[in-house]
């Protein structure tokens, strides 16, 4: 039960403090801790923490950890850390995986990522579109698109 409290405190550290040293060194102990309900939440704060250190914890676990729901949250915490560019190697290791639990959670994880990375792609381009806008409006009629103003033609 010890173990379950660190963890879930530790995770909830990582979520509202991700960049504190303090909770980075609580989520690697925790992810290194002998006991699975310590590890599996470590693992979900790591990427909260997001630093290269800790994501290759995170993606060593997913790879190698022994208990399959260990394995399972190591996708979790890659989700957490918002790293679009991980999905070809998460999907890389999920096709190896033996465990349906973990492929099940591997899934939903990948899922996650992807909605998150169309999202971030759609507000992109949003800002752009509203740049050009911007752009446009501050340029004099004449170099408008095709020379004209609200669609009618300027008078010569």
């Amino acid at each position: 039960a010890k173990a379950l409290v660190v963890g879930l405190a530790t995770r909830l550290a990582a979520e509202l403090s991700p960049n504190d040293p303090r909770v980075a060194e609580a989520a690697f102990r925790a992810a290194r801790d002998n006991r699975h309900e310590a590890r599996y939440l470590g693992l979900e704060a790591l990427g909260h923490v997001g630093t290269p250190e800790a994501i290759e914890v995170v993606l060593d676990a997913a790879k190698n950890d022994r208990d399959a729901y260990v394995r399972g949250s190591a996708y979790t915490g890659v989700a957490n850390a918002k790293r679009f560019d991980l999905l070809p190697r998460l999907r890389a290791l999920l096709a190896k995986e033996g465990s349906q639990a973990v492929r099940s959670e591997g899934d939903e994880a990948i899922k996650k990522l992807e909605q998150m990375e169309a999202e971030a792609k759609a507000k992109r381009g949003k800002k752009g579109g509203e740049q050009e806008r911007a752009e446009a409006v501050g340029r004099p009629r004449e170099q408008r698109q095709g020379g004209e103003s609200r669609g009618r033609p300027r008078p010569r």
